[in-house]
């Protein structure tokens, strides 16, 4: 189940699901991730957002150029 892994193991997840060449030309490296805390709502089935800060800059443009070359 998703919610006893942590943020980091969640990204890399998705990263591997998603994006299976992106995950193997680069090493991420995750320096700060959380979940902002929301107010419990029984009626809100969406998940909460993940914020994460990664120690390399190219790292992250890498996967939002992947992303967004994905998304067009």
């Amino acid at each position: 189940m998703r919610k006893s892994k942590g943020v980091e193991n969640l990204l890399k997840e998705i990263i591997t699901e998603n994006f299976p060449k992106l995950e193997k030309d680069i090493n991420i490296s995750v320096q700060e991730s959380l979940r902002p805390l929301s107010r419990f709502n029984p009626n809100k089935t969406t998940p909460r957002h993940i914020i994460i800060k990664l120690s390399k800059v190219k790292d992250k443009k890498r996967i939002l150029k992947t992303v967004t070359e994905r998304s067009k």
